[in-house]
């Protein structure tokens, strides 16, 4: 470059060549090249990708003031306009290293050993970009050399990041025509839609129109930087991938209302007819939103299959809006999540450590962050407790909190509905089956993975400050623990109606909490709304017509009770130790079934309970729902609860225990007991009938001689006396019965 006044202030002893190449040392800029260098190879081939271990920038132009230069390793390369002075500071300093290294490969071949491909390359490359070079240093300046890249690109029908791409290029080589000879930019593809749109943001330039003109000879919309962004947000906010080709032209159709020509789509998708108001090529075309939408699903799936799907879910996720900016109203969403409870539970009666882990459940609302509901879950996390959380989000919270103990108001908890729409992870995905989904209750679901806690970060921080809260519980699990500190099962006091009513004096008092960056309105703001969870309740019920879905609480229990076995027996269904009967006058044939199971025996039914009362539940007959009361002989079980029959189960096993382990004493005193008894009688009968061998001998004796007394008798002929007049003969056996006593006798005075 001719024009550059290469005149070196004064002392300053470090002239700069142009052209020449000076090494990088700088910490700072060491690190923001290597970052700028994986993100811009994002995407691409591992094995491409080499991260160089010395970094060069070269020297393009020595002003008045200030030294250009530019980096030769980075693909998104500028150029950087130092003062002459701190340049010399660098030098001075060793921060740069002058070099005779040449970093480009192309720019080590010989003129004469370059191919005819390469020449070729180098002379179109020279050609296109050939007005920048005439333009010498004017064309550093940004705003000198754009519109001769914008004409260029328009008489060469070139993209202007294309031609901007080949000048930096040019720059990166020391303003040489072989640099243009390489295959450089080769390395741009795979780089993904990031580096695209990037590189067309920095050129500021008009792309080219996706999709092919339209017949009638009018232009389609040219699609700007900004337009791709706007397109690409519709699309991940609107369309979801896996749906169907409908859904994406619904999804182009509120992108083009909302975002392009600001129409009112609160009631729904504009239709043709609206859009046929606006010229055709005054917004994106279906064909321009499906190229861009699918060339982000396209990045995205290859950023899925290079990390992995649990890497990409966790740090390469796209960015969300936040929840509470996209529904309508309190009751559009809510958000269920299960957490462990951070103490130990007791029994209501014996005090002593429950063995089941306690679960809590927590409904929010996604509109205005308020706590809708909740469950206090004896067990592992289950389908029938997101049932249960549910139904308490629906049911009157003064009834509620009254079972278990708490007094409130009316106007202190005002929440009791169902959302249009769920969204959960863990044990709750099961619910795509449940009944309020099946009876379209609940109009959507949406199946979270469980390592995206961003999804549902609401719940998520409720949590978190319950963990927090459970830090001044005795018995508490989490913490730091250090050794020799007591056991939380040692510490442990909160039984299971203790618990829950802390539970809700927590909840009662984050509704007043005032939530920090919330997404208010312009309404909000100009009503001076204060953001806490309860005043964003009351209003969205009446500036946002909020959706409260309210439903017969007796159908809402039929269809979120948990169900379970029990048998039907002649003294009525019996469940665990209580026995049920119907209601009066609801199930006639009652009666012959408990006469029927008093023949035949019992058998198993399947009946609908309520965990926090076991004075009734429903039997199943067929598709219909009996309501069972107690029957008067468990009428001792009315007010119990889970927790009370746990507790129960819990005294008698430890009664039964203390009881067994007195019998195994007892079991061992009657055992020594016995072999007393026996040794004392064998001691006897050894002195007075000798040793058992001796013993067993004069058995055998006895019974040769009972036999030879037999034969003599049968010999002699004996005749028995004669019987009674009037008296029958006796028989033979008779007869040989006496004989037989007759010698027993003698044999006895003989001995």
């Amino acid at each position: 470059m001719t024009d550059t006044l290469p005149a070196i202030p004064a002392g300053i002893t470090h002239p700069f060549i142009e052209g020449q190449v000076y090494r990088e040392r700088r910490t700072e800029t060491v690190l923001m090249l290597e970052n700028r260098i994986r993100q811009a190879y994002r995407g691409a081939n591992k094995q491409r990708v080499r991260m160089p271990k010395r970094f060069y920038m070269r020297v393009l132009a020595v002003m008045k003031e200030h030294v250009v230069v530019i980096s030769t390793e980075d693909p998104r390369a500028r150029e950087c306009f130092y003062p002459v002075e701190q340049a010399a500071h660098f030098v001075e300093t060793g921060e740069w290293l002058p070099t005779d290294v040449e970093p480009l490969a192309v720019m080590r071949v010989p003129d004469g050993k370059l191919s005819p491909a390469q020449l070729a390359r180098m002379d179109k490359n020279t050609q296109l970009i050939q007005p920048l070079i005439d333009m010498d240093t004017e064309a550093l300046l940004a705003k000198t050399r754009w519109p001769v890249i914008r004409r260029i690109s328009q008489e060469r029908d070139v993209e202007p990041a294309h031609l901007f791409r080949i000048f930096i290029r040019y720059l990166q080589g020391g303003m040489s025509p072989q640099a243009l000879a390489g295959r450089w930019f080769r390395r741009l593809k795979g780089i993904g839609l990031g580096a695209r749109v990037n590189m067309a943001t920095e050129a500021g330039v008009l792309r080219n129109p996706a999709g092919r003109p339209r017949l009638d000879g009018r232009k389609a919309y040219v699609v700007l930087d900004m337009d791709v962004k706007k397109i690409i947000a519709g699309s991940r906010k609107y369309f979801f991938a896996g749906s169907t080709a409908g859904k994406r032209r619904r999804a182009w159709k509120l992108t083009v209302g909302n975002l392009f020509l600001d129409l009112d789509c609160s009631d729904g998708v504009p239709s043709d007819g609206e859009l046929a108001r606006f010229p055709t090529g005054s917004y994106p075309s279906y064909k321009q939103f499906c190229y861009w939408s699918e060339l982000d699903d396209d990045f995205e799936m290859l950023l899925r299959k290079l990390y992995g799907e649990r890497r990409f879910e966790l740090w390469l996720r796209r960015r969300r809006q936040k929840t509470a900016s996209k529904v309508g109203g309190p009751g559009a969403v809510f958000f269920v999540d299960a957490t462990p409870l951070d103490w130990h539970l007791v029994h209501q009666d014996t005090r002593l450590p429950l063995e089941k882990k306690a679960v809590l459940y927590l409904v929010t609302d996604a509109f205005s962050h308020m706590i809708v509901g909740f469950y206090l879950h004896l067990g592992n996390e289950s389908y029938d407790a997101v049932s249960l959380a549910l139904l308490s989000a629906a049911e009157d919270k003064v009834q509620l909190c009254a079972r278990y103990g708490r007094k409130i108001g009316p106007n202190e908890w005002v929440s009791a509905c169902l959302p249009t729409r769920l969204a959960e992870d863990g044990a709750g995905a099961n619910y795509k089956n449940g009944m309020l989904v099946k009876k379209r209750v609940i109009r959507g679901l949406t199946i979270v993975p469980a390592f995206r806690p961003d999804l549902k970060g609401l719940v998520e921080a409720y949590n978190s400050a319950l963990a927090k809260k459970a830090e001044s519980v005795p018995g508490h699990t989490n913490g730091p623990k250090e050794r020799g500190d007591e056991s939380p099962v040692a510490l442990a006091c909160m039984d299971y109606f203790e618990s829950n009513r802390l539970i809700i004096s927590w909840i009662l008092q984050t509704h007043y909490h005032v939530i920090k960056d919330y997404p208010r309105t312009p309404e909000m703001i100009a009503a001076g709304l204060v953001p806490s969870a309860r005043n964003l309740w009351d209003f969205g019920l009446t500036d946002r017509a909020g959706r409260r879905k309210t439903w017969p609480m007796e159908s809402l229990m039929r269809w979120c009770l948990p169900t379970a076995k029990a048998d039907l027996t002649r003294d009525g269904v019996k469940y665990g130790e209580m026995f049920y009967e119907p209601v009066p006058g609801t199930l006639p044939k009652f009666n012959d079934w408990c006469a029927n199971a008093a023949e035949n025996g019992s058998w198993r039914v399947d009946v609908t309970y309520h965990p926090a009362s076991y004075s009734w539940f429903y039997l199943h007959d067929g598709e219909d729902l009996v309501k069972m009361q107690l029957a008067p002989r468990s009428q001792r079980f009315a007010s119990w609860s889970v927790a009370d029959y746990e507790g129960e189960k819990a005294t008698s096993a430890v009664a039964k225990a203390l009881y067994e382990g007195e019998n195994e004493v007892r079991d061992i005193a009657h055992e020594c007991e016995q072999q007393q008894i026996i040794e004392g009688a064998m001691a006897k009968t050894k002195a007075v009938r000798g040793s058992v061998a001796e013993r067993r001998r004069d058995k055998s004796d006895r019974a040769e001689n009972l036999a030879d007394q037999k034969h003599q008798i049968a010999a002699q002929g004996v005749t028995p006396p004669p019987s009674g007049a009037g008296q029958p003969p006796a028989s033979l056996a008779e007869l040989q019965a006496e004989d037989e006593s007759e010698i027993a006798e003698m044999m006895e005075d003989a001995s």
